[in-house]
């Protein structure tokens, strides 16, 4: 077992960490065509907002590090329970607690009002998914109305980049067959624009098949090389991102819990509708009902130091 796996099993077993991915709303405004989420799950209600409160409330005391992660559907489209949360932990937590938020968002809502205001909530991390240049992101990343995105979502990066605020924005580049040609051109643009901001970094990562029913004739991109060229190229502009897959996924991580919308507990952002990924419940009083039998199986590579069971638990438990 290598020195790395055996660090990894030891902090995930630790009763001072805590990481949260809170989904306020299952609900998008967008419909990229190859989204895997159903968006029937609406905004998460009070009485859950309460009970999460609660729970951190307990937690805090005994806590050294919490990271809440904010992911959906859009949480932009329910900013006042990001502002809720990340606020009361703000107002109780002690001097010895590392707390860091984070945010995965389209950028759409994304304006210098609700941006300063997340800012100002401790969500200081950012990442927003870009589809090449404007022909072919605004062919995939479209509005519930089927509008193209791309003008208005770099126009929100900008007025973020004038703001003297302390953030990262981590633009994700999403990558298949049909829209390669303009990845690095759109390198070049985004250099151009952000490359003198040192907050605003580029990842690259192929879309993947995850449940859309247009899998099967969607253009995945299947070059491995191509992607160490474009990694190159946003590495000679400067605003390389590592990103990718570390060696434990979240869900492989006892410490690790997403809440969604309606109070369900589960280990996984990407299987939402697969049985195995509920395995519990948040109440209002704040107590967790956790399944243990069904967690068992996600956290199997901490427990064995399986690399594979690490690297993405669902995946081994088939």
């Amino acid at each position: 077992m290598s020195l790395e796996i055996e660090a990894v099993r030891i902090n995930a077993l630790r009763p001072d960490i805590l990481h949260l991915i809170i989904m306020p709303t299952e609900r998008c405004n967008f419909r990229c065509t190859y989204c895997y989420e159903d968006f029937k799950i609406g905004k998460m209600a009070p009485p859950i907002v309460g009970g999460i409160k609660k729970l951190l409330h307990k937690r805090l005391a005994t806590l050294s590090s919490l990271h809440i992660g904010w992911f959906g559907g859009e949480p932009t489209l329910a900013t006042e329970i990001v502002r809720d949360v990340n606020n009361a932990v703000l107002e109780n937590k002690t001097d010895r607690l590392q707390f860091s938020s984070s945010m995965s968002t389209n950028g759409w809502l994304l304006d210098e009002r609700v941006f300063r205001s997340l800012v100002k909530a401790a969500v200081t991390t950012y990442q927003i998914s870009i589809d090449g240049l404007p022909a072919w992101h605004n062919k995939t990343r479209v509005t519930a109305g089927g509008a193209g995105t791309f003008e208005r979502i770099v126009q929100n990066i900008k007025s973020a980049t004038e703001l003297s605020e302390d953030f990262k924005i981590a633009l994700r580049l999403h990558v298949s067959e049909e829209n390669s040609a303009s990845m690095e051109p759109l390198i070049d643009y985004l250099a151009d624009l952000f490359g003198d901001d040192g907050r605003i970094k580029i990842y690259v990562k192929e879309i993947e098949p995850l449940g859309n029913p247009n899998d099967p004739s969607f253009p995945f991109m299947r070059r491995r090389g191509f992607m160490d060229q474009l990694r190159q190229r946003v590495r000679d502009a400067g605003m390389f991102e590592a990103g990718g897959q570390p060696i434990a996924c979240y869900a492989a991580l006892p410490t690790s819990l997403v809440i969604r919308a309606d109070g369900r507990i589960a280990k996984c952002t990407v299987a939402l509708n697969d049985e195995r990924n509920g395995i519990g419940s948040i109440n209002e009083d704040g107590e967790i009902e956790i399944d243990n039998d069904k967690l068992r199986p996600w956290i199997a590579g901490v427990l064995s130091g399986d690399e594979a069971a690490l690297h993405c638990p669902l995946s081994a438990m088939a």
